[in-house]
């Protein structure tokens, strides 16, 4: 099981960030994994830890993380969305790796009038957007309505 976590801190200096982490990596430790690696099922495949001051812990496998991706993309906010993102989600999410769900997690907080437009070719998506994630979603075309 590859584990990511995210930290937020509202207002936190970054010597409180190394801290928790040493922390978070400390409490991994005991529970026999360490970040990054697969260690069977030492720890939960989704867990959410609250700490002192507002400290957030995620901890985040790659399948639930895909499965969170394949949820947003079908519940976007407009019909046309839900189809193209979700039916490109189902077909190629779960075959994406960690650095692909990092650049679709991206595309994700896009708005959906300016995916829209690009996809459909109303409008040239800006150079700073595409990558190899971003084309495969400009080549998809969800399949007919029956």
């Amino acid at each position: 099981m590859l584990l990511t976590f995210y930290i937020e801190l509202p207002g936190k200096s970054n010597r409180s960030v190394k801290a928790v982490c040493i922390l978070f990596l400390n409490m991994a430790a005991e529970l026999g994994t360490s970040i990054g690696q697969e260690k069977g099922a030492a720890l939960p495949l989704y867990a959410h830890v609250c700490a002192v001051d507002g400290v957030f812990f995620m901890i985040d496998s790659l399948d639930t993380k895909r499965k969170r991706l394949i949820f947003r993309s079908m519940h976007r906010g407009t019909k046309e969305m839900d189809l193209i993102l979700g039916g490109f989600a189902q077909v190629h999410v779960p075959g994406f790796d960690a650095g692909e769900l990092a650049q679709y997690e991206g595309i994700l907080g896009l708005s959906d009038p300016d995916l829209y437009n690009w996809i459909t070719g109303q409008e040239a998506p800006p150079a700073n957007i595409r990558s190899a994630i971003f084309e495969k979603l400009m080549a998809y075309r969800p399949p007919a309505a029956r």
